[in-house]
């Protein structure tokens, strides 16, 4: 039997997204004091074809699990994983019952507490630095069992249906040093784990709560040689970066300008990422990060509507926010923005101002994401929200995999799978969350006939998603934006049909007059110049000649 395992569980199909980043230096730490450790991570088996998901999950992982007695189990729960880490707990409890099982859910802190004073399933919860609590978990279990837990800094232990703190964990005032990289399965990118904690205080954001409260972060000497010596692992450096891992860097310059000048100092020119504010992109913030190296930021931006920025506590300038990520991506920085729905007080329009957002940034070659609203436990928007009725999202990812698990969606606890619902809002209608669905799918797989359509050809295509919202695979919404363009402008069909196999195919000529090859670029570069070249007019004159051209 070894002293501790540790667990990553799967939250979603494919490869892993993010890793287990903390659970590596938990291992190393344990392996550095004496203890045997291993470190199973599930979310990787499921993308490498070795673990089934959804379906067969549970059949696969009990297999697993037999064979690895720990006197320690270590789970984590973040994202969509809560009900997959539940449900391994509860399997390992039932072999064995007398391990100690401890759940680790950074920034959903307050959400598994509220769960653990209705369910026995973990022993504790880790809210300390897990680095330095589980060799002392795993010392005082050693020693003397279940018991030894309350006599551990940094744990919220469960005993008879009551939680307690069992000792507060002193905080040290910097970050970790010489924290275990995370390495991609295809080894394009490595994830350092430099701070925790944010300073700003947006309404629907767990980061600054607890731990985070007050920001923390590595010594930037020692984060510039950890993402050095990161970055040699990767399979193919002229293509990888590092990912450094902390909720919102751009908020510390100081830290930025000292890792730059570390970075230098060791002469590792190794690409890296961060997250960071819209707000602070200024010039001088542009140039500090791409000559720093930064190849990519994680941007929150949330939402196209003034009004809504009060109530999720943003305060920026709307205007600002396409010029800064065009001169980003000129600069050499990727960017990928985060938005949501759902909203309070939203209504079609502020949900429409997103929309319109979106496209204009996955136009100038950014990546978008658009999801629901979470609230967060403990946060500003749950006590504005603590009178509003959930809706459970049937068409969400973690609902779906549930059900072709066996597992009953509605059957797991609120407070677990709470990634599955959203706030139900009277002011939008009834499609809010598979027409945004589809719209990302659209932006992110087919921006060039996405935007045409929308913006050159002037066709009401994000109303009538609203109104249809087709399935969110490829091939659905490709026949969906063929018909409206049949239905709205049948001269243009031939021409969409094109530009649709070029984005998803490569082709590299355009069988009409266009070139795509040589208007394309020009036109990412140009973008108001789209209504000059395919606008309706246009086609009204020369779209005969086009459909002879094409043979359709």
């Amino acid at each position: 039997m070894i002293d501790v395992l540790l667990i990553n569980p799967p939250g979603y199909r494919g490869r892993p997204r993010r890793g287990p980043y903390e659970l590596a230096s938990v291992a190393e730490a344990l392996r550095r004091t004496g203890f045997q450790s291993e470190l199973l991570d599930v979310q990787d088996a499921v993308g490498e074809g070795t673990v089934a998901f959804p379906d067969g999950f549970v059949g696969d992982i009990a297999r697993i699990i037999e064979s690895r007695p720990a006197r320690v189990l270590l789970i984590t729960l973040r994202t969509t994983a809560g009900p997959w880490a539940l449900l391994i707990s509860r399997e390992y409890r039932k072999l064995f019952p007398d391990t100690v099982i401890l759940a680790f859910a950074p920034r959903i802190e307050h959400r598994l507490q509220r769960f653990m004073r209705d369910d026995p399933s973990f022993d504790a919860l880790c809210v300390g630095d897990p680095v330095e609590v589980l060799p002392v978990v795993a010392q005082a279990v050693r020693t003397d069992g279940r018991g030894g837990l309350r006599r551990v800094p940094g744990l919220v232990v469960r005993d008879s249906g009551e939680l307690a703190v069992s000792l507060e964990q002193p905080e040290a005032a910097a970050w970790p040093t010489n924290t275990e990289p995370w390495i991609s399965p295809d080894r394009s990118i490595a994830a350092v784990h430099v701070g925790r904690g944010c300073p700003d205080r947006c309404t629907f954001c767990a980061a600054h709560l607890g731990r985070g409260a007050r920001p923390r972060y590595q010594e930037p000497e020692a984060a510039a040689l950890d993402c050095a010596l990161a970055f040699r692992r990767l399979g193919s450096p002229a293509t990888g970066f590092v990912m450094l891992e902390a909720e919102n860097l751009t908020s510390n310059p100081a830290w930025l300008d000292a890792f730059a000048k570390a970075r230098e100092k060791l002469g590792a020119a190794f690409p890296w990422g961060a997250y960071g504010r819209i707000d602070h992109m200024d010039y001088k913030m542009q140039r500090r990060l791409a000559d720093a190296g930064c190849c990519f930021l994680f941007i929150g931006i949330e939402t196209g509507s003034t009004g809504l920025q009060k109530v999720l506590g943003k305060h920026f300038d709307l205007e600002a926010v396409l010029p800064r990520i065009t001169a980003l991506h000129a600069a050499g920085i990727a960017t990928q923005s985060s938005f949501m729905y759902g909203i309070p007080g939203e209504t079609d329009e502020d949900f429409e101002q997103t929309a319109r957002l979106i496209a204009e940034i996955a136009w100038a070659g950014g990546y978008v994401d658009w999801s629901p609203l979470r609230i967060e436990a403990g946060t500003a928007m749950e006590r504005l929200t603590r009178h509003h009725a959930l809706t459970l999202m049937t068409d969400h990812e973690l609902y779906t995999d549930l059900i072709e698990a066996g597992q009953e969606p509605r059957a797991v606890h609120p407070e677990i799978g709470y990634r599955m619902y959203r706030l139900d809002l009277p002011s939008l209608g009834p499609l809010a969350s598979a027409s945004a669905l589809a719209w990302r799918t659209l932006l992110m797989r087919l921006p060039l006939t996405t935007y045409v359509l929308a913006r050159g050809l002037d066709l009401p295509l994000f109303r009538q998603l609203r109104q249809e919202a087709p399935a969110s695979g490829v091939q659905p919404l490709r026949r969906w934006t063929e018909a409206v363009a049949g239905k709205e402008a049948p001269c243009a069909l031939p021409f969409v049909r094109e530009l649709a196999a070029y984005e998803v195919g490569g082709s590299a000529v355009m069988t009409t007059q266009f070139n795509l090859e040589l208007v394309y670029p020009d036109l990412r570069r140009n973008p108001r110049r789209i209504g000059a070249l395919f606008d309706f007019a246009w086609w009204s004159v020369n779209g005969p000649a086009v459909m002879e051209a094409v043979d359709v």
